[in-house]
């Protein structure tokens, strides 16, 4: 685990965990909200990519399946992120990770205009939440595909209301 970069060298990662880290969330995901997390395998590239950076999981999975969880990346990846967020509320993925992000990431390391963001998650409505605050987005396959994308900050604007 690594401290919380307040220098802006590099960005504090945003990490999702369904189709983001864990790469068979279909076969997690049963009957529509039962996770099967015994099943679930994680993008150990991923895991590499990210040693060096800070990194806060935040999953819209339910908080009744965090231990088992993060127990779970632990066991298959010898690997925890920084902080785990799940999801508290029941709500979906862009409502729950706004919440999380104002209500613990934020007060704890800063608004983005003076702290360096960067998410890596799969779905395109939590992406554009991000974007409103001025956070870019890429998908786990581009940082595979172009590491060098998690230490290039992005053209986004910041959050006009």
């Amino acid at each position: 685990m690594n401290q919380s970069n307040q220098t802006n060298e590099r960005p504090i990662i945003l990490l999702d965990l369904n189709y983001t880290l864990a790469e068979n969330s279909r076969a997690v995901l049963q009957k529509g909200r039962i996770y099967n997390v015994g099943v679930e395998n994680y993008r150990p590239w991923l895991r590499d990519l990210l040693r060096d950076f800070y990194v806060i999981l935040i999953t819209v999975r339910p908080s009744k399946y965090r231990e088992e969880t993060i127990m779970r990346i632990w066991n298959e990846l010898k690997w925890q992120p920084d902080e785990a967020w799940f999801n508290e509320w029941g709500y979906h993925a862009p409502r729950c990770k706004e919440m999380v992000i104002n209500r613990s990431v934020f007060p704890k390391h800063g608004q983005p205009d003076a702290t360096w963001y960067l998410a890596i998650e799969s779905n395109d409505d939590t992406a554009a939440m991000y974007a409103t605050y001025g956070i870019s987005r890429h998908r786990a396959n581009d940082i595979r595909n172009a590491p060098a994308l998690l230490t290039q900050r992005g053209e986004m604007s910041p959050r006009l209301f």
